[in-house]
């Protein structure tokens, strides 16, 4: 009788996943880095001190404390490697229940083609790779489908895990926490329009919706332990604003009304730059030229800027917003992986016994061969983008509801995604960049089913049909 042959155990396709993943770091010579990658890798060492007795005090710029606390462990302000190795082994795993959430066969072969592919021809590897929170967004969407479309599929421990990194991917950046409530409110109307979703969504529904007020109040209880303050994000620099003086319309608000208003802004509104980046880090501009207490005022300032604007001028910034919209929804090519002179100079705090290692690597040399892999990318996603067009119609009319909750997931969060930070940010490779590579990969679990759901009814064809009732009983007598 021939052997079934063995099957490779979970830990190890993981494990395999996770190093193909991080090849542009191995290429590199260090893991990837962005100039807010320092302060993730420095902040860390603020809330060590405080976590160990230090008073709590304003922490300044600080990013996310969430991903900075969940990181710092595993650099301890000396090596970023066992960072990368967090990360790329958390997308892994993530990855892998997905794919084993959809039955598929040979799965662990599929699974390891699927990632060396995505790895390969999307920013996957690349976002993975580079120490910032952006390789939890991604991890967010897939853990949200497993959470609402298949979580028979997952043991106890994987559905506490999976519970886990929603928290921490929601309490990583503003915009995951915005991303989630937005699907919480999409998937909450559909079960409005459609009635009959209510008998298997609706506790789901609940259950991530949980996680999302969990994470709301675990960050608003982590910054007021770190800072004494009780408040969502911590200081922040006022990106609202830089985005709506940039866009122009705002400008127009502040010269007509600036006579009447006690507002900082209007120190500055005869030299307003028309760049949000310039407004938020430029030498001598606005961010640079006002204290911290001016600072403060300035957020205060951004919803009256903003109903101002939109009351005097709503078609203008319509207009514009939209523009911002689309040109982030097709802006995901791998700029911003250069080496920032900045970088070089201030890994000497953060991790000084790792600084002359960043500074032998590819990145900090600007040797990385980003154009390549940016010109094999566009022609990847728009491929995908077909394919799912021509493919989903037909997981529609088949049923394949896993499929299905996977797209009603991945698609929203991927435009939604394009139009918080190109609106209320600012148009950027790397936003889309962290959700895009998402896209390939719906459209081969896809192409994965369909060729299945061939495979099956050729088979079924194949299949000699059994005789009828009254000829078996016939040749029964002729053999008596």
């Amino acid at each position: 009788m021939k052997s079934k042959p063995q099957r490779l155990p979970d830990a190890v396709v993981i494990a395999a996943g996770a190093l193909a993943m991080c090849w542009p770091a191995f290429l590199n010579g260090f893991p990837l880095l962005f100039t807010d990658s320092i302060n993730y890798l420095n902040d860390g060492r603020f809330i060590r001190d405080v976590l160990l007795g230090a008073p709590a005090r304003s922490a300044g710029w600080m990013r996310s404390p969430v991903y900075s606390l969940l990181i710092y462990p595993f650099h301890w302000g000396i090596n970023p490697w066992p960072v990368l190795g967090l990360q790329a082994l958390v997308t892994a795993w993530m990855l892998w229940r997905v794919v084993r959430s959809l039955a598929i066969r040979r799965g662990p072969l599929v699974y390891l083609a699927l990632v060396g592919l995505l790895s390969l021809f999307t920013g996957l590897a690349w976002v993975v790779s580079r120490i910032l929170p952006d390789m939890l967004c991604p991890v967010l969407c897939l853990g949200v489908y497993l959470l609402m479309f298949a979580p028979e599929t997952l043991s106890r421990l994987d559905a506490v895990l999976v519970s886990f990194l929603v928290i921490v991917s929601i309490g990583s950046h503003p915009t995951h926490r915005a991303l989630a409530a937005g699907l919480c409110a999409l998937f909450g109307l559909a079960l409005l329009v459609w009635p009959r979703l209510r008998a298997s969504r609706a506790k789901p529904l609940r259950r991530v919706s949980a996680l999302l007020a969990l994470a709301i109040v675990f960050q608003v209880a982590l910054n007021g332990f770190l800072t004494g303050v009780l408040t969502l994000d911590g200081p922040h620099p006022p990106f609202l604003m830089a985005r709506l003086v940039a866009d122009g319309p705002a400008r127009h608000v502040l010269e007509r009304r600036c006579g009447e208003l006690q507002w900082v802004i209007c120190k500055f509104k005869d030299r307003l730059p028309a760049d949000s980046n310039e407004f938020l880090w430029g030498a001598g501009n606005v961010m640079a030229s006002v204290r911290y207490e001016e600072a403060e005022q300035l957020r205060r300032e951004e919803l009256p800027l903003l109903w101002a604007t939109l009351r005097d001028d709503p078609v203008g910034q319509a207009r514009i917003s939209l523009g911002h919209f689309g040109s982030q929804l097709v802006t995901y090519g791998l700029d911003g992986f250069g080496g920032f002179p900045w970088t070089a100079s201030a890994i000497q705090v953060a991790l000084p016994a790792a600084a002359d290692a960043y500074r032998g690597s590819r990145q900090a040399r600007q040797a990385l061969p980003t154009r390549a892999f940016s010109a094999i990318q566009r022609v990847t996603i728009p491929v995908a983008v077909l394919m799912l067009a021509v493919t989903l119609p037909y997981c529609w009319r088949r049923g394949h509801t896993r499929l299905l909750g996977l797209g009603a997931v991945l698609l929203p969060a991927i435009v939604g995604n394009a139009f918080l930070t190109g609106v209320f940010s600012l148009v950027d490779a790397r936003y889309q960049l962290r959700l895009v590579w998402l896209l390939p990969l719906l459209a081969g679990l896809v192409l994965l089913q369909l060729l299945e759901d061939r495979r099956r009814a050729m088979a079924a064809e194949a299949a000699p049909s059994p005789a009828p009732r009254s000829g078996r009983r016939r040749a029964a007598i002729a053999h008596g």
